[in-house]
């Protein structure tokens, strides 16, 4: 797993290079860096002042919302694979390989895999016609990445990005009574 994790890194470095290479601004190169690979070291101080002023800043932090927007979209561009017994699982597979892939892309940071196998099995359900329960699929997702590497336990990254996914869980449908009422 680990020269799996070193490939991944180094596919994320040579991308980085890639849109370098072809995004002649800085500003704009470390922007694109930052979204898209979640690296942010080209960002220079104004731009990260920006962000921060707007409170902003978690957008450039490769997350659970990039995972989310790319799952969404995909699933809305191929949508028309679904309504087919033979072709679901060709919507299936392109959706997971496209999750699992961007995982890759961004050097398989804890919080993009956790998002990335959580919303793999939101749409392994929902291609199935299944009900998916918040927090079996939080508890499976991080079952899944503790068997495959138990040392993710330890890392804060793995530890943040599922208390923060629990907390917004736990705390969302009181927030959501509390806007109701006073509606």
């Amino acid at each position: 797993l680990q020269q799996f994790r070193k490939k991944a890194i180094q596919f994320r470095v040579y991308s980085d290079s890639v849109l370098m290479a072809n995004i002649p601004s800085k500003q704009s190169y470390g922007v694109a860096s930052a979204l898209f690979l979640g690296i942010r070291d080209g960002l220079d101080e104004e731009v990260n002042n920006a962000y921060r002023s707007a409170g902003a800043t978690h957008v450039l932090a490769v997350s659970g919302l990039h995972v989310g927007i790319l799952s969404a979209i995909i699933a809305f561009l191929f949508s028309f694979l679904k309504t087919n017994q033979n072709t679901k699982y060709i919507y299936l597979s392109l959706i997971l390989s496209v999750l699992f892939g961007y995982a890759f892309l961004t050097g398989l940071s804890a919080s993009v895999l956790r998002a990335s196998v959580m919303f793999g099995v939101i749409q392994i359900g929902q291609t199935f016609s299944k009900r998916a329960n918040i927090y079996n699929n939080l508890s499976f997702s991080a079952i899944i990445l503790l068997v495959f590497s138990p040392y993710l336990l330890f890392d804060v990254g793995f530890q943040l990005s599922y208390l923060a996914v629990l907390g917004i869980v736990l705390i969302q449908p009181k927030i959501a009574k509390i806007w109701t009422r006073s509606s």
